[in-house]
């Protein structure tokens, strides 16, 4: 088995899903790494740092990847092997928003660890109430109060 042609053979989905992994998972979690303590950043080796920035990430991604799911779920073309990577992808885009505004307040204004991930609960909170709101509107049945039928093309609507 090759490496690199199992990596040319992934479909543009995988390849996405590769990339967010790796971006969505590993980068924001060596740049909180770093920002917290920047002496663990020049000890650790690679493997092991990589490790513990996908400790920090993929809990918060696996979430949110499930905050997506029970809220808004995938679009129904999706096919079933492909549900999970969808709703990952999706998670990781919104986690990784999330935590590097955490990390921009951190940046600037040198917050503590505790206070970085209070903020993190809170935008997590935030989160959860937007996808269920957006859940429920996607939900409501129309403003008559009755189900719409449909019209066929031809017929014109009565005045």
């Amino acid at each position: 088995m090759n490496p690199v042609e199992e990596f040319r053979k992934l479909e543009s989905g995988e390849f996405g899903f590769l990339v967010s992994a790796v971006g969505g998972s590993v980068c924001p979690g060596v740049l909180a790494i770093w920002l917290f303590n920047p002496e663990m950043v020049s000890v650790l080796t690679t493997p092991k740092l990589v490790v513990l920035a996908v400790s920090f990430m993929l809990p918060y991604i696996g979430m949110n990847s499930w905050i997506v799911g029970m809220t808004t779920g995938c679009v129904a073309t999706t096919p079933k092997n492909k549900i999970y990577i969808q709703l990952f992808l999706q998670a990781s885009v919104y986690s990784v928003f999330m935590f590097s505004i955490c990390l921009a307040i951190r940046f600037f204004w040198g917050i503590s660890l505790n206070t970085f991930l209070i903020i993190l609960a809170i935008l997590e909170i935030f989160f959860l109430a937007h996808q269920k709101v957006q859940a429920a509107k996607n939900q409501e049945p129309p403003p008559s109060g009755r189900l719409e039928q449909k019209k066929d093309v031809g017929e014109n609507p009565k005045v």
